[in-house]
């Protein structure tokens, strides 16, 4: 190899049927306008696997060197960074037609364009570009590394919102055409609260059993909110969902918890109580990013700044 090749995976976020997602239900969901980059280029010492993450400032918060011939950790700056590497290394060499390609020393660098508290999908993105240099399927890789639905891979490749919806245990993806005409009233709030996806997801095995019934009914939900057009409806519908899942989980709503005196609707994303919340309001967006920032959250996105196909003008 004596080329650098370069990869390129977006991030996500999922605006419905989190959780109840595992279980079978339909959710709707966009690729973010923020995405993670790989390069893959022929290593500096030509004995070692080298690894190096950069964060969105292009610093870099680790470095680690592997074995080729079991990707054994040589030196690393964080050991449980380190281990994950190993595992996902294992497994490309277990999916990968060419085992010996994978195993050959090289240097790869990642570069995040988000902060990596965000929670848009530094574990996705990663997976994702790996399996597209490695040229393996990335649902396998998925499966035998971190595990979860797969919505955040489906998003990692796409360049348009989709419905997205596992079957048989596997993830069918159908892209949909998504621009709210209500669209510079929706923000994205930062919360400021790192939640994992993987503890949330053991907390909802545990209080939740799989019901046909809850599944149809968040279906009927994102079908329904990607065919709202007025704010109002779409309002209600987030109102309804989040109700759902608050009582499902019996979890607060993140709006009685924290903004009960917010002037519009509120609706957790992913893991609940952490990473980003979607906020609906007729408010001016002036308005809406005073009131957060007076609650000290400092990260308010509009919609046209978060979801890629915002950007793109739908």
């Amino acid at each position: 190899m004596s080329e650098a090749y370069h990869y390129y995976a977006h991030g996500k976020l999922l605006l419905s049927a989190e959780y109840f997602i595992l279980n079978g239900a339909t959710g709707l969901a966009v690729p973010s306008a923020y995405g993670q980059h790989l390069r893959v280029q022929p290593s500096p010492d030509r004995r070692h696997i080298h690894w190096q993450s950069y964060d969105h400032r292009e610093q870099c918060w680790f470095e680690g060197q592997f074995s080729t011939t079991d990707f054994g950790i040589v030196e690393a700056t964080d050991e449980a960074t380190a281990e994950r590497l190993v595992q996902i290394f294992r497994a490309l060499v277990h999916l990968s037609k060419n085992k010996a390609f994978i195993s050959r020393p090289r240097l790869f660098q990642t570069q995040l364009e988000f902060p990596r508290d965000w929670g848009l999908g530094s574990s996705s993105t990663l997976l994702a570009a790996l399996a597209d240099w490695a040229e393996v399927d990335p649902y396998a890789l998925l499966d035998q590394t971190f595990g979860g639905s797969g919505y955040d891979l489906a998003c990692a490749g796409s360049e348009r919102a989709l419905l997205y919806q596992r079957r048989a245990g596997r993830g069918h993806a159908i892209h949909v055409p998504f621009a709210p005409p209500f669209r510079e009233k929706l923000h994205f709030v930062h919360l400021n609260r790192k939640q994992n996806s993987r503890e949330g997801i053991r907390r909802f095995r545990e209080k939740v059993e799989l019901d046909t019934a809850d599944n149809d009914y968040l279906s009927r939900l994102s079908f329904q909110l990607l065919s709202a057009g007025e704010l109002v409806t779409f309002q209600r519908l987030i109102d309804q969902h989040e109700a759902f899942i608050a009582e499902k989980l019996g979890l607060a709503k993140v709006k009685e918890r924290y903004f009960a005196d917010f002037p519009g609707s509120i609706k957790s994303l992913g893991a609940w109580g952490g990473d980003f919340v979607l906020v609906a309001s007729g408010e001016p967006s002036a308005r809406v990013r005073a009131y957060f920032g007076e609650c000290g959250m400092e990260t308010v996105l509009s919609y046209e700044e978060m979801v890629l196909q915002g950007r793109q003008g739908g």
